[in-house]
């Protein structure tokens, strides 16, 4: 055991085993350093060591912290970004988020909100496109910084769930998901208002962007006309 002990705190295995020169005789027998008792006596004095003070500090100051307990009346919305509008939905009907898939086109189905078949984690969904939802007049939108184009946003494919049913489509980037107190939503423009089912139902700002918040059950009636 005391020869054991003195090869782990070598680390022998850096010298005379597979990471080393080979000529330790065990590895006639272990093949490899893993497989030897005293890489494993090496593995366990390490997991056995004394906590460092300061990490038990750390642990401590962390887990006396009080969790922040979120708003009640504030909405939880996920926020991405389609061609040069930023937009949000309620975070509770986004079902995933996911790496852009190739979309198939449906023959005789070239409705221009329709784009057509997505792989979305191995089931077909359908997939739209909401740059033809979109506020015609970009007053939504008005003050958002351009994208910058700095290549630092990556393209994702959104599905979200309403009433049991999955609907996908692209998002050009996905800021995430963001916490927006009721109080601090704003009406839409009148040109909005008068149209009672656009799928914008308010503005607030996100990190200094005009964000449009979207009602799911308008979007996905505007998706369902679109494959009628």
């Amino acid at each position: 055991m005391t020869h054991r002990l003195a090869l782990a705190e070598s680390q022998c295995w850096k010298r005379i085993g597979t990471h080393g020169d080979r000529s330790c005789e065990e590895l006639e027998y272990c093949i490899h350093c893993r497989s030897c008792p005293v890489y494993h006596l090496a593995g366990r004095r390490l997991l056995d060591r004394p906590i460092p003070a300061e990490y038990r500090e750390e642990w401590r100051r962390r887990l006396a912290e009080i969790p922040e307990t979120p708003d009640p009346d504030s909405l939880g919305l996920m926020v991405f970004r389609v061609a040069g509008h930023w937009l949000a939905l309620p975070s509770s009907c986004l079902d995933a988020t996911l790496n852009p898939a190739p979309v198939r086109k449906v023959p005789h189905r070239g409705h221009r909100h329709f784009l057509g078949l997505v792989n979305a984690q191995g089931e077909l969904q359908l997939c739209f496109t909401l740059e033809h939802l979109l506020d015609p007049h970009g007053s939504e939108t008005a003050g958002n910084p351009a994208p910058t184009g700095t290549g630092r946003a990556f393209p994702r494919l959104l599905v979200i769930k309403v009433r049991g049913q999955r609907w996908a489509f692209p998002a050009d980037e996905v800021l995430g998901i963001e916490r927006q107190p009721r109080a601090r939503l704003q009406p839409p423009p009148a040109h909005l208002r008068l149209a009672p089912d656009h799928p914008v139902t308010a503005l607030c700002e996100v990190e200094g962007r005009r964000v449009s918040l979207l009602d799911p059950e308008r979007l996905v009636a505007h998706f369902a006309e679109a494959v009628r």
